[in-house]
């Protein structure tokens, strides 16, 4: 054993102190707060103008759809031509 370990086994350990009676009480439980009012009226702002948006968009495009003439079906003796470019980056 280490003579510090005989040591510490060999002299009691004194403690000087006093007791200190409190009287206990009830915590009362904490209620979480909502969140601010600033806060939930923003994020309702918000969504309300990303769904207008939305709908905005999808209503414009559905028109310029209608108002386009119809594609003409493809004459099954001309070959169907695809116009692809390919780019090779080094």
């Amino acid at each position: 054993m280490d003579e510090e370990t005989e040591r510490h086994d060999e002299e009691p350990e004194v403690v000087d102190g006093e007791l200190v009676l409190v009287s206990a009480r009830a915590i009362e439980p904490v209620r979480p707060a909502g969140p601010p009012l600033r806060q939930v009226a923003a994020v309702a702002a918000t969504g309300f103008v990303a769904g207008a948006a939305t709908a905005a968009v999808l209503g414009r495009h559905r028109a310029r759809r209608r108002e386009r003439p119809p594609v003409p079906a493809a004459d099954a003796t001309r070959p169907v031509t695809a116009r692809r470019f390919v780019v090779y980056v080094r």
